[in-house]
């Protein structure tokens, strides 16, 4: 932290088949997707500022961003273009958050006071929160419920939108980031020096968290919309940490991210696309397992201060102080599902499909009931030629037995796939040999 005034299951069913005699009930599954890492980040036309926070629509489209003694910029296209709002200038903004719709938006400065807009920036109010250093802020996705911390000072929530405020009673810390549940009934705090606290009641109690180091310089905190998954970051002088917790913040652990002097991070709604920057001339890295493994974008290494995403987590937006503001889209490409071939013996079956991106990366599964299936590798597959397709042998049972592609894990690198959305159902009927 910087107090310069911020000084299966794999996606799974891709086909199944039923044997019953001569008839094959077979389910054809649509393409699926297969999301690469984020490597296409660009500069916006956004100024140089002293940006300090970001916040962003659910659809990603909508934009709200905080100028150390600059103001509050908006956009309405990803980031294409930027307007200056009427929010005042000669202020110490810290924090910002937004609804999903990004109609609502709540803002902090450290010299005093917290603002609301309901107009997308437009115009906006002072709220009647006291005068303190805040520091850090969150929202509900309605943009109803509100959390605000203060530096040396306690957490403050509001379930008007900012109209009125109570102070709840978390402990007197350095609060410096607060994350919140779509509904604002799970909160998280994370305090410079303290340690980590949550609330399941909208802030009315906390409990500190078993987040290792009390002393840890937590930096950011960021949240699933459920508050089931949080990930939070630290930034120790020789290099920090990223956790991560699927449990509320009951249990938390370390994960394969470099040591680095994390400073900021952000969630898809899911809590499996991750992404986080690194302060002091660092890059951006991103996750699409929930923070098991990491990967390095291409964002320039700047001073990453703090990162919005939209629920999907396929739209990013990242501000760097003392620089811009860079956006980021993941690309998406489609993996066609292969089409399972049968063919029938007396005492085998041939099944079969074609080579292409989705069949070289499916396993073979069976089952012998599907209220509710077992899904298992079919362990007496065997491999056999069939033309160009790959194909397996394996043995033709008198009882029922079904059969599915499944997509294998993501690998390592980053990839990972979606499951298709709906199958399209058929009966095909062959003759035995």
């Amino acid at each position: 932290m910087k107090i310069h005034h911020r000084n299966l299951p794999w996606p799974t069913l891709l086909l199944a088949l039923a044997l019953s005699g001569a008839h094959f009930l077979s389910a054809s599954a649509q393409s699926s997707t297969n999301w690469n890492t984020l490597t296409n980040w660009a500069q916006t036309s956004a100024p140089i500022e002293d940006w300090q926070s970001i916040a962003s629509s659910a659809d990603g489209t909508k934009l709200a961003a905080a100028v150390y003694y600059g103001g509050i910029y908006t956009s309405t296209n990803a980031g294409a273009t930027w307007t200056q709002t009427s929010a005042p200038i000669a202020r110490d903004w810290i924090s910002i958050a937004s609804s999903w719709d990004g109609t609502k938006l709540a803002t902090v400065n450290f010299d005093g006071g917290i603002y609301t807009s309901t107009n997308s920036g437009a115009t906006w109010t002072q709220a009647s929160a006291p005068p303190a250093s805040w520091y850090a802020i969150a929202s509900s996705s309605d943009g109803t419920k509100l959390a605000a911390g203060v530096l040396y000072g306690g957490i403050h929530t509001s379930t008007d939108s900012g109209a009125t405020w109570t102070l709840t009673s978390a402990p007197s810390l350095q609060w410096v980031s607060i994350a919140s549940s779509s509904d604002g009934t799970k909160l998280a705090a994370a305090a410079f020096v303290g340690g980590i606290y949550t609330s399941t009641n909208s802030g009315l109690t906390w409990i500190q968290s078993t987040a290792p180091g009390i002393d840890a310089p937590w930096t950011a905190l960021a949240s699933s919309s459920d508050g089931a998954k949080l990930a939070a970051v630290d930034q120790y002088a020789s290099g920090g940490w990223i956790f991560t917790s699927t449990d509320t913040g009951l249990t938390w652990a370390p994960n394969s991210a470099p040591m680095e002097k994390w400073e900021s991070v952000a969630s898809s709604a899911d809590g499996t696309k991750l992404a986080a920057g690194v302060w002091n001339g660092g890059g951006i890295y991103s996750s699409t397992n929930s923070g098991e493994t990491w990967t390095l974008t291409s964002a320039p290494n700047q001073n990453w201060i703090s990162i919005a995403s939209s629920l999907d987590g396929t739209r990013l937006a990242a501000v760097s102080y003392g620089s811009g503001i860079y956006t980021a889209q993941a690309a998406i490409q489609a993996v066609t599902a292969p089409t399972l071939g049968i063919v029938v013996t007396n005492d085998q079956v041939l099944l079969y499909w074609l080579a292409n991106d989705g069949g070289v990366n499916s396993v073979l599964q069976s089952t012998a009931c599907l209220t509710p299936p077992n899904w298992l590798l079919a362990s007496d597959a065997v491999s056999a030629n069939y033309g160009s397709f790959t194909a397996v042998w394996v043995s033709n049972s008198p009882s029922a037995r079904f059969f599915r592609l499944a997509l294998a894990p993501p690998s390592s690198g980053g990839m990972g796939f979606v499951p298709a959305d709906s199958s399209t159902m058929r009966e095909r009927t062959r003759s035995e040999k």
